[in-house]
């Protein structure tokens, strides 16, 4: 589970917006963008949030692209989408 995809994923969402030396936090940690509580606290409850990444084409998308990472501001999305 911990080298899974969504791992990865939730990996590399703490670290943009928590991670001062990490690559893109200007983008996001930097900007006031901010990870919800819950999410920080475990991968288990991203993923029960967020369940599996539905393809290799899907990404962690937040709906509003200024708000912040949680439950009810993030999809799986496509570039499509």
């Amino acid at each position: 589970m911990w080298t899974s995809p969504e791992w990865r994923v939730w990996s590399g969402m703490r670290r943009r917006c928590c991670d001062p030396s990490g690559i893109g936090y200007d983008l996001y940690g930097g900007r006031g963008i901010i990870v919800c509580q819950r999410w920080l606290d475990s991968f288990e409850n991203f993923f029960a949030d967020m369940g599996p990444r539905p393809s290799p084409q899907h990404s962690l998308d937040r709906i509003d692209n200024a708000g912040n990472y949680e439950p009810s501001n993030c999809r799986w999305a496509t570039t499509v989408e």
